[in-house]
Protein backbone atom coordinates (compact mmCIF):
# COMPACT_ATOMS: atom_id res chain seq x y z
CA UNK A 1 0.00 0.00 0.00
CA UNK A 2 1.19 3.50 -0.89
CA UNK A 3 -1.13 5.90 0.95
CA UNK A 4 -4.04 6.11 3.40
CA UNK A 5 -6.77 8.76 3.73
CA UNK A 6 -9.32 9.33 6.47
CA UNK A 7 -12.80 10.05 5.10
CA UNK A 8 -14.97 12.71 6.72
CA UNK A 9 -18.08 10.76 5.72
CA UNK A 10 -20.55 9.20 8.17
CA UNK A 11 -19.64 6.59 9.24
CA UNK A 12 -15.92 7.42 8.92
CA UNK A 13 -13.49 5.12 7.14
CA UNK A 14 -9.90 4.95 5.95
CA UNK A 15 -9.10 4.23 2.27
CA UNK A 16 -5.71 2.83 1.27
CA UNK A 17 -4.35 2.91 -2.31
CA UNK A 18 -1.65 0.63 -3.72
CA UNK A 19 -0.87 -2.41 -5.92
CA UNK A 20 -1.77 -6.07 -5.73
CA UNK A 21 -0.91 -9.26 -7.66
CA UNK A 22 -3.51 -9.78 -10.39
CA UNK A 23 -4.10 -13.39 -9.36
CA UNK A 24 -5.49 -12.09 -6.08
CA UNK A 25 -7.91 -9.54 -7.53
CA UNK A 26 -10.66 -10.34 -5.01
CA UNK A 27 -8.57 -10.24 -1.89
CA UNK A 28 -11.55 -10.24 0.47
CA UNK A 29 -11.34 -9.46 4.16
CA UNK A 30 -8.36 -7.80 5.81
CA UNK A 31 -7.73 -6.42 9.27
CA UNK A 32 -6.84 -2.77 9.66
CA UNK A 33 -4.69 -1.97 12.68
CA UNK A 34 -4.61 1.68 13.76
CA UNK A 35 -1.50 2.97 15.54
CA UNK A 36 -0.61 6.14 17.41
CA UNK A 37 2.52 8.23 16.73
CA UNK A 38 4.57 5.83 18.88
CA UNK A 39 3.32 2.81 16.88
CA UNK A 40 1.20 1.53 19.78
CA UNK A 41 -2.01 -0.24 18.77
CA UNK A 42 -5.20 1.80 19.23
CA UNK A 43 -7.75 -0.53 17.66
CA UNK A 44 -8.24 -3.15 14.96
CA UNK A 45 -11.15 -3.29 12.52
CA UNK A 46 -12.13 -5.75 9.81
CA UNK A 47 -12.20 -4.21 6.34
CA UNK A 48 -11.95 -5.41 2.75
CA UNK A 49 -9.54 -5.14 -0.16
CA UNK A 50 -10.36 -5.02 -3.87
CA UNK A 51 -8.36 -4.71 -7.09
CA UNK A 52 -9.26 -2.43 -9.99
CA UNK A 53 -10.21 -4.21 -13.20
CA UNK A 54 -8.10 -2.26 -15.70
CA UNK A 55 -4.94 -4.39 -15.42
CA UNK A 56 -4.32 -5.19 -19.14
CA UNK A 57 -3.54 -8.79 -18.07
CA UNK A 58 -0.28 -7.74 -16.43
CA UNK A 59 0.91 -9.42 -13.25
CA UNK A 60 0.05 -6.54 -10.92
CA UNK A 61 -2.89 -4.18 -10.73
CA UNK A 62 -3.97 -1.14 -8.74
CA UNK A 63 -5.90 -2.00 -5.59
CA UNK A 64 -7.61 -0.33 -2.66
CA UNK A 65 -8.64 -1.26 0.87
CA UNK A 66 -11.55 0.18 2.81
CA UNK A 67 -11.39 0.12 6.61
CA UNK A 68 -13.97 1.31 9.15
CA UNK A 69 -12.74 3.36 12.08
CA UNK A 70 -14.29 4.48 15.35
CA UNK A 71 -15.63 8.02 15.11
CA UNK A 72 -13.33 10.52 16.81
CA UNK A 73 -10.27 8.28 16.75
CA UNK A 74 -7.20 10.07 15.32
CA UNK A 75 -4.51 7.46 14.63
CA UNK A 76 -1.22 8.35 12.97
CA UNK A 77 -0.66 5.11 11.06
CA UNK A 78 -2.46 2.06 9.70
CA UNK A 79 -1.25 -1.37 8.61
CA UNK A 80 -3.06 -4.32 7.04
CA UNK A 81 -2.94 -8.04 7.86
CA UNK A 82 -5.00 -11.11 7.02
CA UNK A 83 -5.10 -11.96 10.73
CA UNK A 84 -6.82 -10.03 13.51
CA UNK A 85 -3.53 -10.06 15.43
CA UNK A 86 -1.13 -7.12 15.22
CA UNK A 87 2.51 -8.19 15.48
CA UNK A 88 4.28 -4.89 14.74
CA UNK A 89 4.21 -5.16 10.97
CA UNK A 90 7.23 -3.53 9.27
CA UNK A 91 5.08 -1.78 6.64
CA UNK A 92 2.89 0.96 8.12
CA UNK A 93 1.21 3.80 6.22
CA UNK A 94 0.83 7.32 7.57
CA UNK A 95 -2.81 8.44 7.52
CA UNK A 96 -3.52 11.70 5.67
CA UNK A 97 -6.11 14.06 7.18
CA UNK A 98 -8.09 16.49 5.07
CA UNK A 99 -8.39 20.20 5.92
CA UNK A 100 -11.70 21.56 7.17
CA UNK A 101 -12.42 23.26 3.84
CA UNK A 102 -10.82 23.54 0.37
CA UNK A 103 -7.83 25.86 0.09
CA UNK A 104 -7.71 26.05 -3.72
CA UNK A 105 -10.05 25.79 -6.72
CA UNK A 106 -8.23 23.79 -9.37
CA UNK A 107 -5.51 21.16 -8.97
CA UNK A 108 -3.92 19.29 -11.87
CA UNK A 109 -2.63 15.73 -11.44
CA UNK A 110 -0.20 14.22 -13.95
CA UNK A 111 0.20 10.54 -14.76
CA UNK A 112 3.49 9.06 -13.47
CA UNK A 113 6.65 10.45 -15.07
CA UNK A 114 8.73 7.47 -16.17
CA UNK A 115 11.49 6.13 -18.45
CA UNK A 116 13.87 8.94 -17.46
CA UNK A 117 11.31 11.51 -18.53
CA UNK A 118 13.11 14.38 -20.27
CA UNK A 119 10.45 16.24 -22.27
CA UNK A 120 11.29 19.45 -20.48
CA UNK A 121 9.65 21.84 -22.96
CA UNK A 122 6.47 19.75 -22.91
CA UNK A 123 6.46 19.79 -19.11
CA UNK A 124 6.90 23.56 -18.86
CA UNK A 125 4.32 24.15 -21.60
CA UNK A 126 1.75 22.03 -19.79
CA UNK A 127 2.25 23.73 -16.42
CA UNK A 128 2.27 27.27 -17.81
CA UNK A 129 -0.72 26.68 -20.10
CA UNK A 130 -2.81 25.29 -17.25
CA UNK A 131 -1.75 28.17 -15.01
CA UNK A 132 -3.35 30.47 -17.58
CA UNK A 133 -6.54 28.39 -17.29
CA UNK A 134 -6.57 28.84 -13.52
CA UNK A 135 -4.64 25.88 -12.12
CA UNK A 136 -3.14 26.78 -8.77
CA UNK A 137 -1.36 23.53 -7.93
CA UNK A 138 0.21 20.56 -9.74
CA UNK A 139 0.88 17.04 -8.49
CA UNK A 140 3.64 14.90 -10.04
CA UNK A 141 4.35 11.21 -9.45
CA UNK A 142 8.06 10.75 -10.12
CA UNK A 143 9.08 7.22 -11.04
CA UNK A 144 12.02 8.03 -13.31
CA UNK A 145 13.19 11.46 -14.56
CA UNK A 146 16.42 13.09 -15.70
CA UNK A 147 18.35 15.70 -13.76
CA UNK A 148 17.07 18.44 -16.09
CA UNK A 149 13.48 17.44 -15.40
CA UNK A 150 14.18 17.32 -11.67
CA UNK A 151 15.47 20.90 -11.77
CA UNK A 152 12.20 22.05 -13.34
CA UNK A 153 10.13 20.10 -10.82
CA UNK A 154 12.12 21.56 -7.93
CA UNK A 155 11.61 25.06 -9.34
CA UNK A 156 7.82 24.69 -9.30
CA UNK A 157 7.99 23.02 -5.89
CA UNK A 158 10.02 25.92 -4.49
CA UNK A 159 7.39 28.31 -5.88
CA UNK A 160 4.73 26.46 -3.89
CA UNK A 161 3.03 25.42 -7.13
CA UNK A 162 3.80 21.70 -7.14
CA UNK A 163 3.81 18.60 -4.98
CA UNK A 164 6.46 16.09 -6.09
CA UNK A 165 5.78 12.55 -4.92
CA UNK A 166 8.25 9.72 -5.23
CA UNK A 167 6.55 6.80 -6.99
CA UNK A 168 8.70 3.78 -6.06
CA UNK A 169 6.81 0.96 -7.75
CA UNK A 170 7.69 -2.37 -6.12
CA UNK A 171 6.57 -4.16 -9.29
CA UNK A 172 7.18 -2.92 -12.84
CA UNK A 173 4.58 -5.22 -14.35
CA UNK A 174 1.60 -2.93 -13.79
CA UNK A 175 -0.22 -0.98 -16.47
CA UNK A 176 1.47 2.31 -17.40
CA UNK A 177 3.60 2.44 -14.25
CA UNK A 178 0.69 2.12 -11.83
CA UNK A 179 -1.34 4.89 -13.49
CA UNK A 180 -4.70 3.83 -12.01
CA UNK A 181 -3.24 3.79 -8.51
CA UNK A 182 -1.69 7.24 -9.03
CA UNK A 183 -4.97 8.69 -10.34
CA UNK A 184 -6.94 7.39 -7.37
CA UNK A 185 -4.27 8.54 -4.94
CA UNK A 186 -4.34 12.05 -6.39
CA UNK A 187 -8.13 12.24 -6.13
CA UNK A 188 -8.11 11.21 -2.48
CA UNK A 189 -5.08 13.40 -1.71
CA UNK A 190 -6.84 16.50 -2.99
CA UNK A 191 -10.54 15.79 -2.55
CA UNK A 192 -10.94 18.08 0.49
CA UNK A 193 -8.09 20.42 -0.43
CA UNK A 194 -9.20 21.41 -3.93
CA UNK A 195 -12.69 22.06 -5.29
CA UNK A 196 -11.78 20.52 -8.64
CA UNK A 197 -9.17 17.90 -9.59
CA UNK A 198 -8.21 17.29 -13.23
CA UNK A 199 -6.01 14.39 -14.41
CA UNK A 200 -3.95 14.65 -17.61
CA UNK A 201 -0.66 13.63 -19.22
CA UNK A 202 1.90 16.31 -20.02
CA UNK A 203 1.04 16.03 -23.72
CA UNK A 204 -2.71 16.48 -23.17
CA UNK A 205 -4.57 19.78 -23.12
CA UNK A 206 -8.17 20.38 -22.08
CA UNK A 207 -9.40 23.59 -23.72
CA UNK A 208 -12.70 25.15 -22.59
CA UNK A 209 -15.04 26.25 -25.40
CA UNK A 210 -16.49 29.74 -25.32
CA UNK A 211 -19.98 28.65 -26.37
CA UNK A 212 -20.17 26.02 -23.61
CA UNK A 213 -19.26 27.97 -20.51
CA UNK A 214 -19.59 31.65 -21.43
CA UNK A 215 -17.02 34.39 -21.27
CA UNK A 216 -14.82 33.01 -18.49
CA UNK A 217 -12.60 30.53 -20.33
CA UNK A 218 -11.07 28.90 -17.26
CA UNK A 219 -10.76 25.30 -16.19
CA UNK A 220 -12.67 26.11 -13.01
CA UNK A 221 -15.62 27.34 -15.09
CA UNK A 222 -15.46 24.20 -17.23
CA UNK A 223 -15.42 21.94 -14.16
CA UNK A 224 -18.35 23.84 -12.67
CA UNK A 225 -20.26 23.47 -15.93
CA UNK A 226 -19.55 19.73 -16.11
CA UNK A 227 -20.64 19.26 -12.51
CA UNK A 228 -24.01 20.76 -13.40
CA UNK A 229 -24.67 18.44 -16.36
CA UNK A 230 -23.08 15.16 -15.23
CA UNK A 231 -24.69 13.12 -12.47
CA UNK A 232 -22.70 11.62 -9.63
CA UNK A 233 -23.47 8.22 -11.13
CA UNK A 234 -21.16 8.94 -14.06
CA UNK A 235 -18.08 7.47 -12.37
CA UNK A 236 -15.44 5.51 -14.31
CA UNK A 237 -15.13 1.90 -13.13
CA UNK A 238 -11.50 2.27 -12.09
CA UNK A 239 -11.91 5.57 -10.28
CA UNK A 240 -13.04 5.24 -6.67
CA UNK A 241 -15.91 7.58 -5.84
CA UNK A 242 -14.26 9.78 -3.23
CA UNK A 243 -17.48 11.56 -2.35
CA UNK A 244 -19.55 10.57 0.68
Amino acid sequence: MYSAYLSNCTPPSVTLIGLSPRNRMNLGGVYCHYLDSGFSLLESKRGFMRAFKDNHLLNHTAAYAECPITAGLRPSFVTLTKSNRYNKQPHVIEIQYAPAKPTRNFTLCFSPLHSYYNYTFQLIQSVEFNKLLGASHFVFYNFSTTSQTNEILRYYEDQGLATILSWPLPHLESWYFGQIAAINDCIYRNKMTSRYVVIVDTDEFIIPHYHSIGRNLSMTSLCRHLREIISKAAILQDIRNAEC
